[in-house]
């Protein structure tokens, strides 16, 4: 009976379709017109599920992926500046593996989904914020990274992505434009069927 169940648990994990991977990272600065907004952290869960035969040097996965970004705080000359931001995004992509069963797997990803910004209640100037509490947007990611196999379930990951959406709401037009939100992050995939 304990051989039947190996049989299978080693089996379960050589399909290797399912893959979840956990980051954490950091949100890097940006520098816009009278604004500037700082790093921040962030925290990072992925879903991947393979698309095409586990006997394939290249595999192809559908993910999803969620980051949020809790803090990143404004600075401006102008008092009536948002203060801080709160970031969150959710995008489902499509990511192209290089050997995913070698000891390195790189990897390429690109998709779309939503942006979510919460403003903080008050302005720089220590006044209440005009905007509104949540604003949406739609958000476009590519990323790349590399999968380091530790273990034929677990591998260490680094990464790197740029979600390029609309803006907060800063409450200074000239910095209302599509930005840049680049993150670096590192951590850990799990692979099971």
């Amino acid at each position: 009976m304990r051989i039947a169940a190996f049989i299978l648990f080693a089996a379960t994990l050589a399909a290797q379709k399912h893959d979840i991977g956990f980051t954490l990272g950091r949100v890097r600065a940006d520098n816009r017109p009278l604004i500037r907004i700082g790093p921040g952290n962030a925290w990072q869960a992925n879903y991947g599920y393979r698309l095409n035969s586990s006997e394939s040097r290249v595999g192809v996965y559908a993910t999803g992926h969620f980051l949020a970004a809790p803090f990143r705080q404004t600075g401006s000359g102008e008092l009536r500046a948002t203060r801080d931001i709160a970031s969150l995004y959710l995008t489902p992509a499509l990511r192209v593996k290089f050997a995913p069963g070698g000891p390195v797997s790189p990897w390429i990803e690109g998709g779309g989904g939503l942006a979510v910004y919460e403003h903080s209640l008050t302005t720089i100037g220590r006044f209440a914020n005009p905007a509104p509490r949540l604003s949406n947007t739609g958000a476009l990611v590519v990323g790349a990274g590399a999968d380091f196999r530790i273990r034929r379930w677990f591998a260490l990951r680094g990464e790197i992505r740029d979600f390029y959406s609309g803006s907060p709401v800063y409450n200074i037009p000239s910095a209302m434009r599509r930005q840049h939100n680049l993150v670096v992050g590192g951590g850990f995939a799990l692979r099971f069927r």
